[in-house]
């Protein structure tokens, strides 16, 4: 069976191939992106939270209690 990824069809002579550096760089590249990220959602999420804390109430005093409602069969 074939490679995976598909390659050239020469061979490069004393070719050191990937190196693991590489790898290291990618992994640390994946963290910072996913950690911005997170940081993004999490600013975004509070900013959204502390935006319905200040807006007034809305909602009239009478519909927040349940009293009023009848019981419909």
């Amino acid at each position: 069976m074939g490679n995976f990824w598909p390659t050239l069809p020469i061979r490069i002579p004393a070719s050191p191939g990937m190196p693991i550096l590489w790898d290291i760089v990618w992994w640390l590249f994946q963290l910072v992106v996913m950690v911005t990220l997170l940081i993004l959602f999490r600013t975004f999420a509070l900013r959204i939270d502390r935006i319905r804390n200040e807006a007034p109430e809305t909602i009239p005093p009478v519909a927040q209690s349940d009293d009023h409602i009848t019981p419909s069969m």
